[in-house]
């Protein structure tokens, strides 16, 4: 929600039969903006999206422009009946295929697609956090199997020309994302032993570094509205279980 929109999504698959006998499968999002500024609900139109939505942190409006971070899944196959069974074939280049990360900037009044970032995450990551602040973006890609990840700074001050950078693979993942003051940003979420993680990070001229980290085996809350966020003076707090302390 904006201050003047609801912002509804939904998911499904589209299939597309090509002329070489495969059929390309894509992920999509179809996201409708109903208005409520003057007290009724107003449909102000749709447009579709690949990928899907993680949560609702992964949609902003600002400024006349709706942004969105999407998990990108796209599939190319072939399949042949012969009696009963079923065989599939994979193609041999499989370059638009797999699982991958795209930020789309959107107008809301047209729906046209202002700027795009495709297939930005390694091939095979999920998108875990998302956190829009202003004409920023932060994003952390991971692949949960292996906890690690690489989290991503878009400066979107100018969509003609969207700057990225990241903090190259790190370890664990963060499930919330939290512009923390003064040019940084915090990562609350897991270490490659599935317990708690908080890191911070901030911008350098090459790209994205982790100033420190604290790491807890302990259990926490993944709702970011459990979360106390003192900005000013750079504190946080937030509820545990305390595996030691069982």
């Amino acid at each position: 929600m904006s201050r003047d929109s609801i912002y509804a999504t939904s998911q499904y698959t589209e299939r597309t039969r090509l002329d070489d006998g495969y059929t390309k499968s894509e992920i999509m999002t179809e996201i409708a903006r109903l208005s409520y500024a003057d007290g009724t609900l107003t449909p102000m139109g749709k447009t579709a999206v690949s990928g899907y939505v993680k949560d609702q942190y992964s949609l902003d409006e600002y400024e006349g422009v709706l942004r969105v971070v999407t998990t990108t899944n796209r599939s190319k196959l072939k399949e042949t009946v012969t009696g009963n069974s079923v065989s599939v074939e994979l193609p041999t280049e499989t370059n638009d295929s797999g699982i991958s990360a795209a930020l789309y900037c959107i107008d809301i009044d047209t729906w046209n697609v202002l700027a795009e970032v495709k297939n930005f995450a390694p091939k095979g990551e999920t998108v875990e956090s998302v956190r829009f602040d202003g004409d920023k973006a932060y994003v952390c890609t991971a692949v949960v199997v292996t906890l690690t990840d690489p989290v991503f700074f878009f400066d979107l001050s100018d969509l003609s020309n969207i700057t990225v950078k990241d903090t190259g693979v790190i370890d664990g993942y963060s499930s919330s994302l939290v512009n923390f003051g003064d040019g940084h940003l915090l990562g609350i979420g897991f270490n490659s032993d599935r317990v708690l993680k908080i890191e911070v990070y901030e911008e350098s001229e090459d790209g994205v570094v982790s100033v420190t980290a604290y790491e807890k085996n302990a259990n926490f809350a993944q709702d970011y509205k459990a979360y106390f966020i003192d900005r000013e003076n750079q504190l946080i707090g937030l509820g545990i279980f305390d595996y030691n302390a069982a």
